[in-house]
């Protein structure tokens, strides 16, 4: 017979292995690698180096990331949901609505320790998630789970599309005739999106005429994050808030000897 917590545990390990999707087929995507670095003389004697997207990030990572989403959120609301069950033995139609993990990124402490999940659990089980803190400013051990309730929402609406980014200000080493070029302007910063076209750095080669061949070597791939606001939401990001959901469970074991 399962265990109260086992369906919550069934959720969060889903996640972890959508996440261990994610990253190996994010890495074989990058090996190839998608995109490249051209480099071409302007009229003023500079050379400009742009950013080409060869192949495009796969839909389906975004599909990818909207599954380990949902997981993570879906374990905090089926936790929320035993707790309950814990303590009234049934749960009632006109109660079961109401119940579910309480965080949010617009969440303060006074609607945390007002929401409705306190006033069916009992003094054990809130003693635990008043510790936990699990709201916007609560804990850092808990900072990433606020988020998780609106990228649910915005997930069962909208597919959360990657984009590329810079990944840091060294991420490209550029030599001309065998010389590494040491005057160089990077035309953008770590974290910004870096689309087809985009322009990343500027330099001026010495002698430098249009043939002139610029080698480009990369240090570092730019990341891929996913969502609207670009260098947010990446592997990094969701895999730190499955270890937070799995220790925000592994904090209510006791209670279920």
């Amino acid at each position: 017979m399962p265990k109260p917590l086992d369906s919550p545990w069934a959720k969060a390990d889903r996640a972890f292995e959508h996440a261990k999707a994610l990253e190996s087929a994010t890495q074989a995507f990058l090996d190839q690698p998608p995109y490249d670095v051209a480099v071409e003389q302007q009229p003023d004697g500079w050379h400009i180096a742009s950013f080409r997207v060869r192949e495009g990030i796969p839909i389906r990572f975004g599909a990818i990331v909207g599954d380990i989403i949902e997981n993570l959120r879906a374990a905090l609301d089926h936790l929320a949901w035993q707790l309950a069950l814990r303590h009234l033995g049934t749960i009632p139609e006109k109660t079961a609505k109401g119940i579910y993990f309480p965080t949010r990124y617009e969440m303060t402490e006074a609607k945390f320790l007002a929401h409705n999940l306190f006033k069916v659990i009992d003094a054990d089980a809130a003693g635990v998630l008043k510790r936990l803190k699990p709201y916007s400013g609560g804990s850092r051990a808990t900072d990433h789970l606020p988020l998780l309730a609106g990228l649910a929402n915005y997930d069962k609406h909208r597919l959360l599309f990657g984009s590329f980014v810079s990944q840091s200000p060294g991420a490209f080493v550029f030599r001309a005739d065998g010389r590494t070029l040491g005057k160089f302007h990077y035309t953008i910063g770590p974290g910004d999106p870096v689309g087809d076209g985009e322009k990343i750095a500027r330099m001026h080669v010495p002698g430098g005429t249009p043939e002139t061949v610029i080698d480009v070597e990369q240090k570092s791939p730019p990341r891929i994050t996913y969502g609207e606001t670009a260098g947010h939401i990446d592997s990094a990001f969701l895999m730190h808030c499955g270890v937070q959901v799995a220790d925000v469970l592994r904090a209510f074991e006791p209670l279920f000897p």
